[in-house]
């Protein structure tokens, strides 16, 4: 609808071939709450503004607002008394009304089980220090939401005396054990809860383990017996069986990486080392612990990575049944082992699993599936 009269060109050239003082801008009206008289929808309703040198013309009168219309009256009502509105019917599960983002229903649910963004809004006090490291240092700490006690690694990358490789090289290995953890949810694997990458170090929020490893357990109180140990290890080699289902290896496995809780649940921690392996399963780094490494990692260029996880964990079950001292398993450890009178006091079961998991060559050794089906657990 246009308020000056007479004829307007139809297309966009003709309007342009008129003189600049002559064309007209149309702009939406203001009154959008309005029905127009019309009969168009209040978006088309324009108004026409004059251009420049000229008074601007009034806005377009389409009637009372929608709002401040009054019902025609009921037959029975009289002329002269208010239509009555009647009262809506309640609703059901309905939400509160929110009125910002930041009150959401949805923000509120997850606020009470979500931990803080970013872990440095732990913080790390040195009277609250679990651990250290040579890069490193794991703290105690307390969610400010959900006042769980967790834990927090921290690993400094820009340490003193470390060159430019070096620090690169700790970065790289501590992001691999943060994305290894992330890679894992299982009950008898630490778990990780949050992972932040800063300039000087990174941090792992990780579930608090109140406890200790069963390398101090056993120097504590003695080595464990044969019922006590099955329950144990089918634990650790069920934590190990799902980290290969999941192509991880641990490359670490001993007793001072296995936490005994308060409760006597088994964790097993320190994916430091580990990696993830292809479907050939071969592994190039030596890493492990002299006592606890298979023999093939010292003298081959790659090696199965799997098969050296059951070995370490044969020498740890070894451990917890015998508590070998160091200096004997050191050298030739297989010779000396089975020549140990408290390793000939186990039981035949027992003994078979341990040539199994201990054999030289790993083509012949199980995995950690078939660990879990020998004849020894049953009962555990």
């Amino acid at each position: 609808m246009y308020i000056r009269g007479g004829h307007r060109p139809h297309n966009r050239i003709a309007r342009l071939a008129q003189p600049r003082h002559r064309r007209e801008k149309y702009i939406p009206t203001r009154d959008q709450g309005r029905v127009c008289a019309i009969g168009k929808p209040p978006s088309l309703a324009l108004r026409p503004v004059a251009s420049k040198g000229s008074d601007a013309m009034p806005p377009i009168d389409c009637g009372p607002r929608a709002k401040d219309r009054q019902s025609p009256p009921k037959p029975n009502q009289h002329p002269g008394a208010a239509a009555v509105t009647p009262p809506a019917p309640p609703t059901t599960n309905r939400l509160p009304p929110v009125d910002t983002y930041k009150n959401t229903p949805s923000r509120v649910f997850a606020s009470q089980f979500e931990e803080p963004r970013s872990p440095r809004d732990y913080a790390l006090r040195s009277g609250n220090k679990l651990g250290e490291g040579s890069f490193g240092a794991v703290y105690r700490v307390e969610s400010p939401r959900t006042k769980r006690q967790l834990a927090v690694k921290q690993v400094k990358f820009r340490a003193q005396g470390l060159t430019f490789d070096q620090q690169r090289e700790v970065k790289k290995e501590a992001l691999k054990e943060a994305r290894l953890l992330k890679a894992l949810d299982h009950p008898n694997i630490v778990k990780q809860e949050n992972c932040k990458l800063y300039r000087n170090d990174l941090r792992i929020v990780m579930e608090l383990i109140e406890g200790s490893d069963f390398q101090d357990y056993i120097k504590a109180h003695g080595t464990l017996s044969e019922d006590e140990a099955k329950v144990v290890f089918k634990k650790i080699v069920g934590a190990i069986a799902y980290a290969h289902s999941q192509g991880i290896v641990h490359r670490d496995l001993k007793p001072a990486n296995v936490m005994r809780t308060n409760s006597g649940d088994v964790k097993v921690v320190d994916f430091g080392v580990g990696t993830k392996v292809s479907s050939t399963n071969l592994a190039r780094t030596c890493i492990g612990t002299p006592l606890f490494i298979a023999p093939e990692k010292t003298g081959r260029s790659s090696y199965d990575a799997k098969a050296s996880d059951v070995w370490e964990a044969g020498m740890t079950l070894l451990f917890m049944l015998v508590d070998p001292p160091a200096d004997r398993y050191a050298k030739d450890r297989v010779a000396v082992m089975w020549r140990d009178p408290k390793v000939s006091a186990l039981s035949s079961d027992c003994k078979s699993l341990l040539r199994r998991m201990l054999h030289t060559n790993p083509r012949f050794r199980p995995t950690m599936s078939e660990v879990l089906r020998h004849p020894w657990f049953l009962g555990a």
